[in-house]
């Protein structure tokens, strides 16, 4: 069932080649059947979640080829929950993770596009959570929530206090991942990030503001006077 599914997604991507794409979509459709009733035939093989997972992700880009955005997020839906039961049965396979955040950031994406704001922070926040070591990953996020923050300050279906509130409740998940990446290692300009336009909608706030100045390299004048040697 394997490799007929594989002959199927490599049917597809032939007919992506020609922009084939309800063709196309008709293959990686019949992975996914297949993969489906092999799962339901033979539960919990890592491999087989991890295969519809990428299944599932291919019919997501189907999905958004078309244009149908809602289902492109549902369907990435599906290949984080198959990617996820993968991972807690293999957690020695390191595509997994790399898979994951793939298809968090994707998600993500797809949310905000969607005006379904929080949830695409909270998939950001995931993204940012699978390789908990690296820098980038936060940063990246903390800037995918920016992008949802200056959404949020533009939602006049909501009171101004509504509005407001929003936004901020954004912008402090925003906040909260730069200081993640900063702890983490982030090895470049931070009063740089005060200029980044990715980050423009985060500038009215002060905890953004004291984010830039709680990990901005001190000059010596600047630095606290070291206590002498005797402690007084």
């Amino acid at each position: 069932a394997l490799a007929v599914a594989q002959g199927h997604n490599n049917i597809a991507l032939l007919f992506e080649v020609r922009r084939q794409f309800a063709d196309a979509a008709n293959e990686y459709r019949a992975a996914v059947d297949g993969l489906t009733a092999l799962d339901l035939r033979s539960p919990g093989n890592a491999e087989v979640e991890k295969n519809l997972a990428t299944g599932w992700m291919n019919l997501a880009m189907s999905a958004k080829l078309s244009g149908d955005q809602d289902e492109e997020a549902k369907r990435l839906g599906s290949a984080l929950r198959y990617a996820e039961q993968a991972f807690e049965r293999n957690r020695a396979d390191p595509e997994l993770p790399r898979l994951m955040k793939t298809l968090h950031w994707v998600r993500s994406e797809a949310l905000l596009h969607l005006l379904r704001l929080e949830e695409s922070a909270e998939e950001a926040e995931a993204y940012a959570a699978v390789m908990p070591k690296e820098w980038l990953w936060p940063m990246n996020a903390a800037q995918r929530i920016s992008a949802a923050v200056g959404l949020a300050q533009q939602d006049f279906d909501l009171s101004d206090a509504e509005r407001a509130a929003r936004a901020r409740a954004l912008a402090l998940r925003a906040v909260a991942l730069l200081h993640e990446g900063a702890r983490r290692g982030y090895d470049r300009s931070v009063p740089g990030l005060a200029k980044m336009r990715d980050l423009e909608p985060l500038r009215s706030y002060p905890e953004f503001d004291a984010f830039i100045e709680e990990w901005s390299p001190r000059s010596p004048a600047s630095a606290p006077a070291s206590a002498p040697a005797d402690g007084r």
